[in-house]
């Protein structure tokens, strides 16, 4: 395995790879007068922010653990499966840039808040296969859009949640219908109102035919159990007033479920709801070998629902596409909208029901889940990968398109405090100060470990001795009074 760090420095000076080398060997040296100095160091005086900076850490690394198994198995698949027919370099050099990813960190600690936050070393870049560059990217969306879908919904507008899919695609039509996807859901958000023939207006005048604001849609396109492709968008959507799903439904013509998001809870609903569509595919493809079976009708679905909180109370309903019709299932009735038909639902408002997630319909019909990557075939993987490899996943429309946040600097005093290695099956944390502490290392809270140090210091050890002496004879003495009497 090749030593991220040796490669830096050997960069040209000034450029941006030889500046972390610099940075990291910084790090270093914090560490290094931390253990020349021992408890004796500065640091010390703020014990209660390290134990707390501490705890939150060994909690983070348990998913850290996770993921790097998930990456170093999805390294052995490809090696085993795909690299040996694929002459493609950028593939061929997947399995190495997954291994080699995120081998080391440092944890640093904020002392002006007692923040934490982990660098690591190197990177995969690959947040299609890497779980841990998809989390940073999901964390990156957050800081983009949740505030303005928050700011939306409070001024008025509604803010909903949706799952679109399309017709599955049989082997070696994956790419074809992902586009196919992307144009159809560009195509709704401009739709205008269908005209009576003979209507004088242009296009151009009409008025739109649903009130879209803005959207943010992501991709998905999981190998279903029948083996074809199951591509599929997770959107939010902001509108103007009442957004009419009996409307959308015929217009849409295949399966959709939409549920509409509470003021005040759209930045926390948000964040769940992205944090699931944009989990690399070898991450969801293993919590899925654990999962309940999903619904007939959208195979990976379920698992969004099940990670939308917040659901409004408010009347919502379930379609199910059966043949050319659309079915809707609304107050324990049906009621069939034809494909293309161009009528207005003579209902005013939503169906009286609440939405569910597809597995909790009593007419959902159980299946198995999708194969996990792992178990796909090297031609099925590299379709997926030729389709996926260079194309946003996921995309913004409307107000919501353009929203760059500029990343700011983390203010405050940040500390390096200790180191992760990865050591074969999960992280060895070390950090430093509490390891220089003399004395029994089964006390892992950094304060308590400190004082008894300095007790022992304060008193030699036979002070201690000598005091259980004088204790156990004080109350042999009170015991020999007490019966004398």
């Amino acid at each position: 395995m090749r030593d991220p760090l040796a490669t830096y420095l050997q960069a040209r000076p000034g450029s941006p790879l030889h500046t972390l080398a610099e940075a990291a060997l910084a790090r270093d040296g914090e560490l290094e007068a931390q253990r020349e100095a021992g408890p004796e160091h500065p640091l010390m005086q703020y014990a209660d922010e390290l134990e707390a900076g501490a705890d939150q850490l060994r909690l983070e690394m348990t998913g850290y653990d996770e993921r790097a198994n998930v990456r170093l198995e999805l390294a052995r698949y490809l090696e085993r499966m795909v690299i040996p027919g694929c002459a493609d370099p950028r593939v061929r050099k997947l399995p190495e840039k997954l291994r080699a990813a995120r081998q080391r960190c440092w944890f640093q600690l904020n002392l002006q808040d007692a923040g934490t936050r982990i660098i690591w070393d190197e990177k995969a870049g690959e947040p299609l296969l890497c779980p841990d560059d998809a989390r940073e990217e999901g964390m990156r969306l957050q800081r983009r859009l949740e505030g303005k879908l928050e700011e939306l919904a409070r001024a008025g507008y509604r803010v909903y949640y949706g799952v679109l899919t399309i017709e599955n695609a049989e082997p070696g039509e994956l790419e074809a219908r992902i586009e196919k996807l992307w144009r159809k859901f560009r195509r709704a958000l401009k739709a205008k109102v269908e005209t009576a023939p003979g209507d004088p207006r242009r296009k151009k005048d009409l008025p739109r035919r649903f009130p879209f604001l803005g959207a943010i849609a992501t991709l998905e396109a999981p190998l279903s159990a029948s083996r074809t492709w199951h591509p599929h968008l997770n959107v939010i959507v902001v509108t103007r007033g009442y957004f009419d799903w009996a409307e959308w439904w015929p217009y849409w013509q295949c399966v959709s479920h939409w549920q509409l998001l509470k003021p005040g809870n759209v930045a926390a609903a948000f964040r769940e709801l992205i944090k699931y569509a944009v989990r690399a595919v070898p991450e969801k493809s293993a919590a899925k070998a654990k999962a309940v079976p999903t619904c007939d009708t959208c195979t990976s679905s379920s698992a969004s629902w099940s990670a939308a909180p917040s659901a409004t109370s408010l009347p919502q309903s379930e379609s199910k596409a059966t043949g050319s019709a659309t079915t809707i299932r609304a107050s324990g009735t049906e009621s069939t909208v034809r494909s293309r038909t161009s009528a207005r639902s003579s209902s005013s408002s939503p169906p009286s029901t609440k939405l569910e997630p597809p597995e909790a319909s009593s007419r959902s019909r159980s299946k198995a889940p999708g194969p996990a990557m792992v178990e796909w075939t090297a031609a099925e993987w590299l379709e997926w990968w030729a389709a996926m490899k260079g194309r946003r996943r996921t995309r913004t429309y409307g107000e919501l398109f353009g929203l760059n946040v500029e990343e700011e600097l983390e203010e405050g005093s940040w500390v390096t405090v200790g180191t992760g290695t990865w050591a074969g099956r999960r992280f060895e944390l070390e950090l430093t100060l509490l390891e220089c502490i003399p004395g029994d290392k089964s006390i892992r809270n950094i304060r308590e470990r400190y004082l008894a140090w300095r007790a022992s210091l304060a008193h030699p050890p036979d002070f201690f001795e000598e005091l259980r002496t004088s204790l156990e004879e004080m109350r042999r003495a009170l015991l020999m009074r007490t019966l004398k009497a």
